[in-house]
């Protein structure tokens, strides 16, 4: 059984998980594959798949109560759960999937009753594991320093960028994305997510300095999401950047692709990176990177990328 409960289909984590399970489900024939999902995804299968929707939000009281009834009901001969969504109360074997444990360093709780929670959770999870499973070398080596997870408990499986093959069929866009945003100059793309550990505000501030040298580049963010922070928008207004900082919302990925296409550098300057999905269209692309040099990243671009101190 696999606990895909916590799958968004717009999510690069999502994407990665749903084509691991994929390949997983069509090349062992000898094992029946058994899936909880709250959404409907069109995993492919023959006679070895089944899928249950249950419709039990991850974190939620139901988790711990309802969900492992039905768990104990469907007499799980292995349970396969990704990340900590696991109910504290089961007691069967399971394997532990962990993409990061950026939440354990970078904590973004509004109480501190959610923040306790959280660490319950995951030391439960991590301590009663039959199999820990990571994505990179980075969290095997934080499981055994911070948790004592014996090494022998760990498994690094191989990464893969999602959506690789479904970006060869995009198609050139039409009209000049730049002139419509009213970018003249040569620019840098920031496209990924606006968390703490993206080091944003510090990569706004550098290239404040930037600017004072040569006015004669940009930096775009590409996200939609950071197109509505205020913090970082009132950051350009501190250092004066209106007219060389942009805020883009692109849809498509054809829009994507032409930004990316005409870009200098995508720049990459994270604090805390396990495992980069979002560098998977600036990979498909061949855009050149420039990124932080934390070892987690120098592992996986190693010399395709230029780097750089992300302090």
């Amino acid at each position: 059984w696999l606990d895909l409960r916590f799958l968004n289909i717009d999510d690069l984590y999502s994407q990665f998980d749903i084509e691991l399970v994929q390949n997983l489900i069509t090349n062992d024939e000898w094992n029946k594959f058994n899936v909880y999902l709250n959404m409907n995804i069109p995993f492919k299968g023959k006679s070895n798949l089944n899928l249950k929707q249950v419709n039990i939000n991850v974190w939620s009281i139901k988790e711990q109560t309802s969900l492992n009834k039905i768990f104990k009901e469907d007499k799980n001969a292995l349970m396969i759960f990704f990340d900590y969504n696991k109910p504290i109360f089961y007691k069967w074997d399971y394997y532990l999937f962990i993409s990061s444990l950026k939440n354990v360093y970078y904590q973004n709780f509004t109480k501190h009753s959610e923040k306790f929670k959280f660490l319950y959770i995951l030391w439960n999870s991590i301590k009663k594991a039959t199999k820990i499973i990571c994505l990179d070398e980075n969290t095997k080596d934080e499981l055994i320093e911070r948790f004592n997870v014996k090494e022998t408990k760990l498994n690094v499986i191989s990464w893969f960028f999602p959506w690789l093959l479904k970006l060869e069929k995009t198609r050139d866009t039409e009209i000049n994305l730049l002139t419509i945003n009213n970018i003249v100059n040569p620019y840098f793309i920031y496209s990924c997510w606006n968390w703490i550990e993206k080091n944003l505000n510090r990569l706004v501030k550098a290239f404040s300095i930037i600017n004072k040298w040569d006015t004669n580049y940009d930096l775009v963010f590409l996200w939609d999401e950071i197109s509505k922070d205020i913090n970082l928008r009132n950051l350009v207004i501190k250092y004066n950047l209106q007219k060389s900082v942009f805020f883009v919302s692109t849809w498509t990925l054809s829009e994507r692709k032409f930004f990316y296409e005409n870009a200098l550098w995508v720049i990459f300057p994270s604090l805390y990176e396990p495992f980069p999905f979002s560098l998977n269209e600036t990979i498909f692309f061949q855009v050149p990177i420039i990124s932080s040099n934390i070892n987690s990243l120098k592992k996986v671009l190693w010399n395709k990328a230029n780097y750089f101190s992300p302090i």
